[in-house]
């Protein structure tokens, strides 16, 4: 039995289509319009839910759906029920029972069947006419979203510090009110001494402090992130460009303390440089002129050491 969206089965009957359905794998619901009325739904979508198939019937469609999942699929779901498309397809959250969510693909096609009795259940026989209904199909993805979600971690984030990888850093969003975006742009004083007298492994430790430091020292919306080496980007949303060194200052500060790790206490600092820019704006070009800055601080520093030097003799 075949029912092409937007087609007419008006041959075919409502009883005879919710008896296929019953028995279909597939979690399948009838929905009778202008409400959003639940007129069927069958036992895979049932078992899905976890709510039996006749406490659904009679039930709006809305009860099942998130909050946000209405608001946001609203024009489309009214575009098929007053007729301007036959079909929607699209990715909502499910409320099933004891406070159960998980996220749907759902496909519905609007169709016109007669009655149980083979006339529509709405008109009478003379009429020639038949039901209008929406037969939606659900399709439960809460493995593939969990799976694309561990994926999407794992190409973001640095594996050996736990903060955002140099990918993590490019996708990341300022919350909508910033007007102000600053770089700074850290790169480690003294690390190469560590890794080269006490190995990697002592090394990989050290980062992971000084990654936990930079975490600590920083606010839930900003994004620190590990670019490779010893070399670490810390974006901040400011509210003008003057706290840019304040930040600055405060991660100095941080990572001026000594680590204590399996070696005993290290001390290391780190050459920082700071761009600001204002939101929206390519971050690329944001972190590009923080590295610069941070050249330029650390060719200031070792001019001045230079010239003390040469004062010295």
């Amino acid at each position: 039995m075949t029912i092409p969206a937007g087609g007419d089965a008006s041959s075919i009957t409502r009883s005879a289509v919710e008896a296929v359905l019953d028995v279909v794998p597939v979690p399948m619901v009838i929905v009778v319009a202008p409400q959003a009325t639940i007129g069927f739904a069958n036992r895979a979508l049932s078992d899905l839910i976890g709510v039996a198939a006749e406490e659904l019937v009679g039930r709006s469609v809305r009860d099942f759906l998130e909050p946000d999942a209405v608001e946001r699929v609203r024009d489309e779901l009214l575009a098929l029920i007053t007729g301007e498309v036959d079909h929607w397809s699209g990715r909502v959250s499910i409320s099933g029972s004891v406070g159960r969510s998980f996220p749907c693909d759902v496909s519905i096609g609007r169709v016109r069947l007669s009655g149980a009795s083979g006339e529509s259940a709405d008109t009478s026989p003379a009429d020639g006419a038949a039901d209008e209904v929406f037969i939606g199909a659900f399709s439960d993805i809460t493995e593939v979203v969990a799976t694309t979600d561990q994926l999407r971690v794992e190409a973001t984030t640095d594996p050996l510090t736990g903060v955002c990888n140099r990918r993590g850093m490019e996708l990341f969003e300022p919350p909508a009110s910033t007007v102000w975006l600053a770089a700074c742009y850290l790169d480690l004083d003294g690390f190469k001494g560590v890794n080269d007298t006490h190995g990697h492994d002592v090394g990989d430790e050290l980062l992971r402090h000084v990654a936990d430091r930079l975490r600590a020292s920083t606010r839930p919306g900003d994004c620190v992130a590990r670019l490779g080496g010893d070399e670490f980007v810390v974006l901040c949303p400011v509210g003008s460009p003057d706290r840019s060194d304040e930040i600055a200052r405060r991660l100095d500060r941080a990572l001026a303390e000594p680590v204590i790790i399996s070696v005993g206490p290290v001390v290391v600092a780190a050459t920082v440089g700071v761009a600001t820019t204002r939101v929206p704006a390519p971050l690329a070009e944001l972190v590009r002129a923080a590295d610069a800055a941070m050249y330029a601080t650390r060719a200031a520093v070792r001019s001045h050491d230079l010239t003390v030097t040469d004062d010295d003799r």
